[in-house]
């Protein structure tokens, strides 16, 4: 189990606990495993507006870009290896456990309203000084912010010289240039234009080019990079996205 290998015994029961708190019992089987919280079910639930086959983890509801995120911290980085400060801002329940209990990480979460963070801040005002943790994390955050590039510029500033962030968004592939317009503000003209409600843009191929622009050495990462057909089968990644891991050189 891939959970237990990263953390300590004690930290590892209660994990496996609360986890199995959920209704997955439902589903067991050995067809495809979790890499987050490591349960092996024979399906994963059906998720999103279009009931996406094998998408949520029924114990610790993890979606595919979870799944794919956990899978590069355990094999890619050293999370949990070394220690390090971490900002995690909109943090998905799926990770909070994890981070909060692994005895290297100093682990901070923040978001603009939701009361499961410990700063209600805002990301493109970021409270801490200049290079003050290790890794950022924000995965489906810029596409809710008003200034998306002002947002970036603070994540690399309160980088240090050697840090790393995570900002994944979704994007649409078949589009060039990244569309925003702030004249849409209606609940249904929004999701009409930016595919949900809550945004406030829809990202193109041009996304990593506004990385770079806030300062960051960009590295597109793609699940067949580290995992084989096997793994993304097991993993349920069939509907993964690239992972945008920006570097503050």
């Amino acid at each position: 189990m891939l959970l237990k290998k990263i953390m300590p015994e004690s930290a590892y029961a209660r994990v496996s606990r609360l986890y199995k708190k959920g209704k997955s019992y439902c589903y067991y089987g050995n067809k495809r495993e979790c890499t987050v919280c490591g349960g092996r079910f024979r399906l994963f639930l059906p998720a999103g507006a279009s009931n996406r086959p094998n998408a949520k983890c029924p114990r610790c509801y993890s979606l595919e870009r979870h799944r794919l995120m956990f899978a590069y911290f355990l094999n890619c980085t050293d999370v949990f290896k070394e220690n390090k400060r971490i900002l995690h801002f909109a943090p998905e329940y799926c990770f909070q456990e994890i981070f909060t209990r692994a005895e290297n990480l100093d682990y901070h979460t923040a978001d603009i309203a939701a009361t499961n963070a410990m700063y209600h801040i805002n990301i493109e005002e970021i409270p801490f000084e200049d290079g003050s943790f290790d890794i950022v994390v924000a995965n489906h955050v810029l596409e809710h912010v008003d200034n998306d590039i002002k947002a970036m510029k603070e994540v690399f500033r309160v980088l240090k010289p050697d840090g790393w962030a995570l900002l994944q968004v979704p994007l649409d592939v078949n589009r060039a240039t990244t569309f925003e317009d702030e004249t849409i503000v209606s609940h249904e003209e929004r999701t009409r234009a930016f595919g949900q409600f809550d945004h406030v843009r829809l990202y193109g191929r041009d996304y990593g080019e506004r990385l770079k622009a806030a300062g960051f050495k960009v590295e597109v990462v793609v699940q067949e990079d580290f995992l084989s057909p096997d793994m993304i089968v097991k993993y349920g990644l069939f509907n993964s996205e690239d992972m945008y891991v920006c570097r503050k050189c």
